[in-house]
């Protein structure tokens, strides 16, 4: 489910992005959330939905 939109700053400039966040229905996964760009790609992801600070951000991008 998309949460938020905004601009992100990546390695290849500003772009507009959204926040996803997922959940597991069996419980199994805990939730997380990512922010994604328009092509779906990951640009940073969270260890929870309530986390600030990424785990995981995008370091190098290009596309072309």
């Amino acid at each position: 489910m998309c949460t938020a939109s905004e601009m992100r700053v990546t390695p290849a400039g500003r772009f507009a992005a959204r926040r996803i966040e997922l959940s597991d229905p069996s419980g199994t996964v805990a939730p997380f959330a990512a922010w994604v760009d328009a092509h779906d790609v990951v640009l940073e992801s969270f260890e929870d939905t309530h986390t600030s600070e990424p785990w995981m951000r995008l370091v190098e991008y290009s596309r072309g």
